[in-house]
C-alpha cells in the first residue's frame, strides 16, 4: 500500500502520517496522528521506517509494527516521559522499550490550531492475541483493582495487602470462568508486580496487556499509568 494513497482517495486536508492504514482503521488516536504530525516529519519518519504494518489505534496514539518492534506515535507527553523513566529500569511487567525520541515540536498551523509536540516510542512485540473470555477477565479485573475511589473491592481487603485482594479477585472471576485459572493468575501477578515496583495501572485491560516472549503477561500502554512515591493499591 503506498504510504499516502488513504489521503490522496479522501482528499482531505488533514496532514499525512507514515502509516499505510485504511479508512476503517481511523479511530481517534489514528485521525489526531494524522492531523497533528506535519508532511516534513512525515516524509522523516517514513525514511526512517520505510516498512510498517498498522496494528491499531487508542484514544490519542497509533501503532504500528516494523520488524520485530512496535512503534507507536503518540502526543501524550505524560506517556512518553513515563517511557523514558521505564526505559532504564529492568521492570518484568512492563513492555520492553528500545526508544523514546521527541520527532516534531510544537508548531501553530492556523489562528485556531496548534499541533502538539509528537513523540515516537519503540519497543518490544509482545503477543496480544487474547481470548474474549481473557479480554472480559482483564476488564473485570482492573475493574475491582482499580484506584481513586473506583475500586469495587471492599476495604478490608484493600488494607490487608496483596494476598487478600489476590483471593478477593480469584473468588469473584474463578467460578464463571473455571478454564481460564492460569490467565487469572497471570494477570493477578502482573498486577501485583506493578504495585510492588510504585506504578498506578488503572487502565490495564485486555486491549492494553500481552505475553512477551518469556511468557509474562505485561502492560504495554503506559498512556493513563504513572509513578508513585508510595504504593496506593
Amino acid at each position: 500500500m503506498n504510504w499516502f494513497s488513504k489521503i490522496a482517495k479522501e482528499k482531505t486536508d488533514e496532514k499525512p502520517m507514515p502509516m499505510p492504514f485504511t479508512t476503517e482503521d481511523r479511530s481517534g488516536g489514528t485521525k489526531r496522528i494524522d492531523r497533528e504530525m506535519s508532511q516534513q516529519t512525515a516524509d522523516q519518519l517514513k525514511k526512517q521506517y520505510p516498512e510498517i504494518e498498522f496494528l491499531g489505534a487508542g484514544g490519542i496514539g497509533v501503532a504500528g509494527q516494523s520488524g520485530n518492534n512496535v512503534i507507536k506515535f503518540t502526543s501524550d507527553e505524560d506517556e512518553a516521559m513515563m517511557a523514558k523513566q521505564l526505559m532504564k529500569i529492568n521492570i518484568p511487567c512492563i513492555v520492553k522499550i528500545y526508544s523514546v525520541k521527541k520527532v516534531q515540536e510544537p508548531r501553530k498551523f492556523d489562528s485556531y490550531y496548534n499541533a502538539t509536540t509528537i513523540w515516537v516510542i519503540e519497543c518490544e512485540k509482545v503477543n496480544t492475541n487474547l481470548t474474549l473470555d481473557q479480554k472480559r477477565l482483564a476488564g473485570d479485573m482492573n475493574a475491582i483493582l482499580q484506584i481513586g475511589g473506583w475500586s469495587t473491592m471492599p476495604s478490608e481487603f484493600i488494607r490487608q495487602g496483596w494476598e487478600s485482594k489476590k483471593q478477593y479477585v480469584y473468588e469473584k472471576t474463578i467460578k464463571e470462568f473455571p478454564q481460564e485459572q492460569q490467565f487469572i493468575n497471570d494477570y493477578l501477578e502482573m498486577r501485583m508486580c506493578l504495585d510492588k515496583n510504585n506504578i498506578i495501572a488503572d487502565d490495564a485491560h485486555g486491549d492494553n496487556i500481552g505475553y512477551n516472549k518469556q511468557g509474562k503477561l505485561v502492560l504495554f500502554d503506559l498512556g493513563y499509568s504513572e509513578f508513585q512515591e508510595k504504593q496506593k493499591i
